[in-house]
């Protein structure tokens, strides 16, 4: 039985997108902006405030470095620095009041498994036993 792990976008991404407004891998230029829904920051993993936060909006490839295929993204990230969230913390509790799909992916980004979770109750995805090679990816 595997548990969830969930996993922020690495600070050092996110404080190279901050000092050049470039997203990783591809150079496109990111956009700032006051946030205009509760969206969450990929690197804390907390909603953003609407018509308060300010945040980047940039594109980033979750499996750059992992996969050979890309499958790039829109993302979004605090403008202000902000502590990444811990990938032992559990799934985040602020974000468990909207529905989110949760991928299980083998090698060879094969997407195995796809489900969407309305109920807040992601523990019990982590009692269904996974492939060797399996990563869950949240999005």
């Amino acid at each position: 039985m595997q548990s969830i792990r969930v996993v922020a976008i690495p600070t050092e991404t996110v404080e190279r997108v901050r000092a050049t407004l470039r997203a990783p891998v591809y150079g496109f230029p990111a956009h700032a902006e006051v946030a205009t829904d509760d969206a969450p920051c990929r690197h804390c993993l907390r909603a953003f405030k609407a018509g308060k936060d300010r945040r980047i909006l940039f594109t980033y490839d979750r499996f750059a470095g992992i996969e050979s295929l890309p499958q790039p993204g829109p993302v979004y990230i605090h403008e202000d620095a902000c502590s990444r969230y811990s990938e032992d913390a559990g799934f985040p509790e602020e974000l468990r009041g909207s529905p989110r799909t949760v991928e299980a992916y083998a090698r060879g980004r094969r997407l195995l498994a796809q489900e969407l979770v309305a109920d807040s109750k992601f523990e019990r995805l982590s009692k269904n036993s996974s492939p060797a090679g399996t990563r869950t990816i949240f999005k």
